[in-house]
C-alpha cells in the first residue's frame, strides 16, 4: 500500500500483511480438516471419543474410526461436550428413528448406565437394518444388562445375536462372545474363544485383558466344579415360571421364548457341571403334548414358590408347596 507520491503508507509493514494472510489460510484449512474428519467420525464416533471413564470394562463396542486431529485436539470440557452430543443424538433419533440414529442413541444409553433402554433401542435398530456393528453393540449391552441385573439368560442371548461370519470376524465380536461364555461358566468354550480372539488381535490393551481372562479360565478349569446356584435360580424361579404363566394364559410366542432361554442355560449348566436335572426338565417340557404341558406348568410354578419359601425359612409352606408340586409332576 502506498501513500501520496507513491511512498509506502506510514506504519505499513508488508511482512505483517503476508503473515496475516498465512494465518487466515492456515486456520481455514485446519477448520475444514477438522469439520471433514468430525463428519466422517459420525455421531457414535464423536460420542465415544468424549466418553472417557464411561466406557464399559467388560465388553467391547464397535470400534469407531479415529480422526487424525483427534490425536491432539481435545474439547475444553468433555463432560459438557459429551452431554451436548447425547442431546443431539436424542433429537436426531426422535426426528428420524433410523437404524443409525437408534444405534447411536442405544450406545448413549449404555454409556449412561441405562442398560435396559440401551438393549431395547439396539434391538430396534438391528430389527430395522441388521448389521454386524449393531449386533456387536447389542451383544455388549445384553452382557452389561445381564451382569448388572444378575440375568444369565441375557448373557446367553448375547451369544446368539453375535454374527457368525465366514473368514475373520471382527475382533469386538469375538471378544464379546468369549466374555459371555466366561460369564456363563462355560470354561472350555470360553478358553477356545479367548484363544481365537488373541489370534485376531494380540497387541492392544484388549489383548492384555484377553490374556488375563484366558489365564483365569484355565485356572478355574483346573479347580473342582462348584454348583451354579445363580443358573438354577434363573431357570427354576424365573424362566420356567415365566414359561408356565405365559403358556397357561395362551401367550404361545412368549412361552416359547422363555422355554428356549431356559433350555440354553440348562444345557450349558449340564455341560459344565454334569448335572442333568435342569436339562431333563426342559427337554421333558419341550417334548410334552398340550395336556402334559399344562400339568408341567402348574408343577413348575408350585416348585418355584416352594424354593422361595425355603429361602425365607417358611418351612411349613415350603413342604406343602413341594408336595403339591410333586403330585402335579407325577401326573405329568
Amino acid at each position: 500500500m502506498r501513500g501520496a507520491g507513491g511512498r509506502p503508507a506510514a506504519g505499513w509493514r508488508p511482512q505483517y500483511w503476508l503473515l496475516s494472510v498465512a494465518v487466515a489460510v492456515l486456520l481455514s484449512v485446519a477448520a475444514t480438516w477438522w469439520w471433514t474428519e468430525q463428519s466422517a467420525l459420525g455421531s457414535r464416533g464423536r460420542l465415544l471419543s468424549l466418553a472417557a471413564g464411561r466406557l464399559p470394562d467388560n465388553v467391547r463396542l464397535t470400534d469407531p474410526p479415529v480422526p487424525r486431529l483427534g490425536r491432539w485436539w481435545r474439547p475444553t470440557s468433555k463432560d459438557r461436550a459429551f452431554l451436548t452430543e447425547i442431546a443431539r443424538i436424542r433429537a436426531a433419533a426422535q426426528r428420524e428413528p433410523s437404524a443409525d440414529n437408534l444405534h447411536s442413541l442405544g450406545i448413549a444409553c449404555l454409556l449412561l448406565g441405562e442398560h435396559h433402554r440401551a438393549v431395547t433401542l439396539l434391538r430396534r435398530a438391528h430389527e430395522t437394518t441388521p448389521s454386524t456393528a449393531i449386533a456387536i453393540d447389542l451383544a455388549a449391552a445384553l452382557i452389561e444388562q445381564g451382569l448388572h441385573a444378575e440375568r444369565p439368560d441375557l448373557i446367553a442371548q448375547a451369544i446368539e445375536v453375535l454374527p457368525v461370519l465366514p473368514g475373520s470376524p471382527p475382533a469386538p465380536a469375538v471378544y464379546n462372545r468369549a466374555r459371555a461364555l466366561e460369564m456363563l461358566g462355560l470354561r472350555e468354550r470360553a478358553a477356545l474363544a479367548w484363544q481365537a480372539y488373541l489370534v485376531i488381535e494380540n497387541s492392544s490393551r484388549w489383548a492384555k485383558e484377553a490374556r488375563r481372562s484366558l489365564h483365569l479360565v484355565r485356572e478355574a478349569g483346573a479347580a473342582p466344579v462348584q454348583a451354579s446356584e445363580p443358573v438354577e435360580r434363573e431357570v427354576l424361579e424365573r424362566l420356567l415360571p415365566a414359561w408356565a404363566e405365559a403358556f397357561q394364559n395362551g401367550r404361545a410366542s412368549e412361552a416359547d421364548g422363555a422355554l428356549q432361554r431356559a433350555t440354553r442355560l440348562a444345557t450349558g449348566h449340564e455341560a459344565l457341571h454334569g448335572d442333568s436335572l435342569l436339562a431333563a426338565v426342559t427337554r421333558n417340557i419341550a417334548g410334552a403334548d398340550r395336556e402334559r404341558r399344562l400339568r408341567w406348568a402348574a408343577a413348575v410354578r408350585l416348585f418355584a414358590q416352594a424354593r422361595v419359601a425355603y429361602r425365607r425359612r417358611e418351612l411349613g409352606a415350603c413342604a406343602s408347596l413341594a408336595r403339591e408340586s410333586a403330585a402335579r409332576l407325577t401326573e405329568a
